[in-house]
């Protein structure tokens, strides 16, 4: 249930995301736009080819980040019950009566999957760029 709050949040969060600079496409050169039309490219290649790109570029740094907020977000959840990361590494400490080893364990796995998703955003971000 709480998983599915979040999901519904970030969701929200990324229809703003996108929506934002989609209006903005009419910042981009108008010479684009206008050499597209006087070439008699049909809008929908228009839409396609040339805002979608640039407005992907300009909001991947704003994704990237609502996806690592949801990655930390859901170790939160598990403080409330639902199991995740965190909440394994807990039961696993009470079991054995050892905490800081699991909770260190968890938080080297939270740490290097967001150094991953990082990596692989500036990646993105250089291959679109």
């Amino acid at each position: 249930m709480y998983i599915k709050s979040l999901t519904q949040r970030y969701f929200i969060n990324l229809k703003i995301d996108f929506r934002v600079p989609l209006p903005n496409f009419l910042s981009l050169d108008k010479g684009q736009l206008e050499c597209a039309y006087v070439l008699g490219i049909p809008k929908w290649l228009v839409f396609r080819d040339i805002i979608v790109p640039q407005t992907i570029r300009r909001t991947l740094p704003s994704l990237v980040n609502e996806i690592i907020d949801l990655l930390k977000e859901s170790a939160l959840v598990s403080v409330i019950g639902e199991a995740d990361l965190l909440w394994r590494a807990r039961v696993a400490g009470s079991e054995h009566y050892l905490y800081f080893e699991p909770l260190m364990r968890a938080a080297a796995a939270y740490y290097i999957s967001v150094m991953i998703l990082t990596f692989l955003a500036k990646l993105l971000e250089r291959r679109l760029s």
